[in-house]
């Protein structure tokens, strides 16, 4: 966002011969945002409003115990081997939040 000149949203596409972003030359295509491509027959809306930040704000988590047949001495050996992995990435968390909601 910073080499467009718009601060609001919807944005125009940014030029890919301006020399300060080193793009040209390359076969790089820049797109307004938000936009719709078409591409096999299939309608593709992309944006660049970012939903996890204010998802992980208001996300609530608590921590369960996961529970195994295994021994003390190989719990105190390595104590995160049965973590939960949602517990140590939150931005993970968020994203399966996202992609598991259905219309």
């Amino acid at each position: 966002d910073i080499p467009v000149n718009q601060v609001v949203y919807p944005q125009s596409s940014i030029h890919v011969k301006d020399p300060e972003l080193g793009l040209f030359g390359r076969n790089v295509v820049c797109l307004p945002d938000p936009t719709i491509i078409l591409f096999n027959e299939i309608f593709i809306g992309i944006n660049n409003v970012d939903v996890l930040m204010p998802l992980k704000e208001v996300a609530f988590f608590k921590k369960a115990e996961v529970v195994t047949d295994t021994d003390d001495e190989e719990q105190l050996e390595n104590p995160n081997k049965n973590q939960d992995p949602n517990v140590t990435n939150v931005i993970s968390r968020a994203c399966k939040h996202v992609m598991r909601q259905q219309r």
